[in-house]
């Protein structure tokens, strides 16, 4: 396999080019396939660019199909280069290795039955080892391509990018077949018996201040985090105005997001609104976790150390490279810096895409901020190559000293990054010492220091509020010194907890407001802000039947009593606490295993 590079200038030079490469494939006539790369924002229009390029495909190399998009930078003989045009083209030699480029409109893949036609076409290719895919697609979208995609066996790589564009200019993608368009998906499916494809994806960004909560969020939009607007964090971290140049200021800082159910990914920024709403780059779910990200130059560095020597050792022909625009405009005029390991390994393609796909474990997803990087081979593996780090050459991670800027935002990210962890685990620290200090080590609800102080401020708020109520449930063990006595303490110890469990479930069911703590020994405490005696009764008689009901392996049933009382506009607390009390001892008094109301 080989890879030829080169730009559009003009005509006369271009056609001379393509006539150049159609001596070469025609010497041994193999398999070959060209990436055009079209920056979208060039001199010339996606559309007239293409038209120009498609004529001289068409009258100079007919038989070879090409498939590309608009770009941010393409990569040309180991360089991002801001060339308006880069043509690429690869060619296959061994005779069993096959392209199939098609173009299918969006809908075509949405639709279901559109989805079935597609995957019948490409089963019927043998020997599949890769699908490529380039789209202008949004993130929603994309997810419909992705589920087409992996229906087929985990075993076979996908991989692509998205288009770029902007308001001024409109993303596309394209094949020799159809123009640019932003609704089409071009799909390249490479096969062959002895077609090797190896994937991998690289990051660097690293998580920068405290977390913050997503309070409100749908879809794609961010409205609110840790319940102010979303854009106030841009703003008052990173003093990025909400104006046209927002996407571009952002893109650098984009978000480490952990969903609820424990996926971590990046996503960055595309625009904010003028009520403070942020446009994501795909959905970031309501209760997930964030963090400000920033690229670290020396994790950066060291993932494309440790990538680029995988690739190494897979002995490639020739490589693919998806990378993120926004790890361009991170490197500014050190882009270079991003791909050159790779490059020292053998040719390459590829271009600056506004999101990387990339399929693990048999699902397809978009990445943001990543630089996926795809190895191709033909036949195996010649001889082992022999590793720098064992000959004694072993590369060095980071950047030298002396890289000034590079040294000086690494150095600050690292101060910040440092700085945060340790004000991160100081706070955790002191929240450990808060719920010590508030918690019962035994059955972990709240003590009754906390239920005291807790106590005294609804009684405050119920006092401030003009037809506020509150109510208390005091609960007692029946009959628990029997059960230490008779089953050990260990088993008294496991009836406070269950019991303990039991209550909070109830409150939780119940859809309660109230809190419960532990009062002493065996007695409960449970409030209710804004809850009616009547209503408290309720609740108190819940645990009462829940407990009798519940099943302990090694003894009889276990029961409760309760006193039930609602505060009086004016009275002291402790009259308060007195009458829930009494109503406890009437109820121990008068058969337990009940609840008693006053």
């Amino acid at each position: 396999m080989r890879q030829l590079q080169t730009t559009y200038t003009n005509n006369r030079d271009l056609a001379s080019t393509f006539r150049r490469w159609r001596g070469i494939i025609e010497e041994k006539p193999c398999a070959a396939v060209a990436h055009v790369f079209i920056r979208f924002d060039g001199d010339q229009s996606n559309r007239f660019s293409y038209e120009i390029i498609r004529k001289l495909f068409e009258t100079e190399l007919p038989m070879v199909p090409f498939v590309g998009c608009s770009s941010s930078g393409q990569i040309y003989y180991g360089h991002i280069t801001d060339e308006d045009v880069v043509i690429t083209l690869s060619i296959f030699d061994d005779p069993t290795t096959q392209i199939h480029v098609y173009d299918y409109p969006f809908h075509r893949i949405a639709i279901g039955q559109g989805k079935q036609i597609v995957r019948y076409e490409l089963n019927k290719i043998e020997n599949v080892r890769g699908i490529e895919v380039l789209s202008a697609v949004t993130h929603d979208e994309f997810l419909e391509i992705a589920e087409t995609v992996d229906s087929f066996p985990e075993e076979i790589e996908v991989f692509g990018g998205i288009a770029v564009g902007d308001e001024a200019h409109t993303p596309v993608s394209f094949t020799h077949a159809e123009s640019p368009s932003s609704d089409n998906v071009a799909i390249v499916v490479y096969s062959g018996e002895n077609l090797h494809i190896k994937t991998t994806r690289i990051n660097g960004w690293r998580p920068i201040g405290f977390p913050i909560h997503v309070t409100s969020s749908s879809e794609d939009v961010l409205y609110e985090l840790d319940h102010e607007p979303a854009f106030d964090v841009y703003n008052h971290y990173l003093h990025i105005p909400n104006d046209k140049n927002f996407f571009y200021n952002a893109l650098e800082f984009p978000f480490q997001v952990t969903t609820p159910n424990g996926n971590t990914y990046l996503r960055h920024a595309k625009s904010s609104n003028e009520n403070g709403a942020i446009i994501m780059s795909a959905h970031v779910p309501e209760n997930s976790l964030l963090r400000m990200s920033y690229g670290d130059p020396n994790a950066i560095r060291s993932e494309l150390i440790k990538g680029a020597k995988c690739m190494r050792r897979f002995q490639p022909d020739g490589i693919m490279v998806f990378n993120c625009l926004g790890r361009k405009l991170f490197w500014g005029s050190e882009a270079d810096n991003d791909i050159k390991e790779l490059a020292d390994i053998t040719d390459m393609l590829g271009y600056c895409a506004l999101g990387e796909i990339l399929r693990y474990r048999g699902k397809t997803v978009l990445n943001n901020l990543a630089c996926v990087v795809i190895a191709l081979r033909e036949g195996n593996v010649r001889a082992v190559l022999e590793d720098p780090e064992e000959a004694g050459t072993q590369k060095k991670e980071g950047f030298d000293s002396s890289d000034g800027v590079i040294s000086l935002a690494s150095r600050l990210a690292s101060f910040i990054n440092t700085m945060t962890e340790e004000m991160m685990d100081a706070n955790n620290r002191l929240q450990e010492l808060l719920v010590r200090a508030t918690v019962d080590d035994l059955t972990r609800i709240y003590n009754r220091g906390e239920i005291e102080r807790r106590l005294k401020r609804m009684v405050s708020i119920c006092n401030q509020t003009k037809g506020s109520v509150c109510s208390i449930i005091m609960g007692d063990i029946d009959d628990f010194k029997m059960i230490n006595d008779t089953y050990s303490h260990q088993e008294g110890d496991l009836v406070l907890s269950c019991v303990a469990e039991i209550m909070k479930d109830v409150l939780t069911d119940e859809a309660a407001e109230g809190v419960v703590g532990r009062w002493g020994g065996e007695e409960f405490m449970i409030l209710l802000p804004r809850t009616s005696l009547r209503r408290a009764g309720e609740i108190a008689e819940r645990i009462c039947d829940e407990v009798r009901n519940f099943i302990f392996e090694q003894h009889e049933t276990v029961t409760m009593s309760f006193g039930v009382t609602e505060y009086r506009q004016g009275e002291l607390l402790t009259e308060f606490t007195s009458r829930v009390d009494e109503n406890l001892y009437y109820s121990k008094e008068h058969g337990k295993n009940q609840v008693r109301m006053v």
